[in-house]
């Protein structure tokens, strides 16, 4: 039997208490998901609440950071290398590491381009998931959901934050919002609008991933 954990609507399931799907994963848009969790800022007014992209911090130091780390490496390589490694280390260094972090800063700007993460309007009565590109009525909406449990594509064990919201024919599909969501911005959100947040904790047997079709 399921257990009330933490706040009135919030609603703990255990691995031998989870349910089977009974949601569709919506497709996601083509974006970066991030697990960071961290670059989430909340905005709130008495009636809104923003949960804002905010990657300021990591643009600002990774190029200042290779401004410095790039041609440090270089000049070690050069005067402590034995030859002639040290020339090939010298002239492959800026151009290696170079790439990263400009590789690194490209996904940053690509995270955030894809939008931020949600807002909800109280007084509209309404959740928009700018990623999504979705807009839901609170009627629509039938939970949030916080999911641990391994990955489709591996083992590695993580947190997703979904919305559940049903369709006009019934259906229950299920959009990612973000993935390793700070737990006490989620208990806030989940207060502040009064929508229940249902948790599985799935263990390492199934896939946070699947929904009613097995997928």
């Amino acid at each position: 039997m399921s257990s009330l954990a933490e706040s009135q609507g919030w609603i703990t399931f255990r691995p031998s208490e989870c349910p089977l799907p009974n949601w569709v994963n919506a497709p996601n848009l083509p974006g970066f998901m991030s697990y960071s969790g961290g670059d989430c800022r909340v905005s709130q007014t008495e009636n809104r609440i923003e949960w804002l992209v905010d990657v300021r911090w990591p643009k600002w130091f990774i190029p200042r950071f290779a401004a410095v780390f790039i041609p440090a490496m270089t000049l070690l390589a050069w005067f402590f290398g034995p030859f002639p490694i040290n020339i090939a280390f010298a002239c492959l260094a800026p151009i290696s590491g170079g790439s990263a972090f400009a590789l690194i800063y490209w996904l940053l700007l690509r995270h955030e381009q894809a939008g931020n993460y949600l807002v909800l309007d109280r007084h509209e009565q309404t959740v928009t998931l700018p990623r999504q590109k979705r807009t839901f009525g609170f009627l629509e909406i039938t939970n949030f959901q916080w999911i641990n449990g391994r990955g489709k594509h591996g083992s590695d064990s993580n947190v997703d934050f979904h919305l559940l919201a049903r369709d006009a024919s019934g259906v229950v599909y299920r959009y990612h919002i973000m993935g390793s969501p700070v737990r006490t911005k989620v208990k806030d959100l989940a207060d502040f609008c009064g929508i229940p947040v249902h948790e599985y904790q799935l263990g390492s047997g199934r896939s946070r991933d699947a929904d009613v079709t097995g997928s």
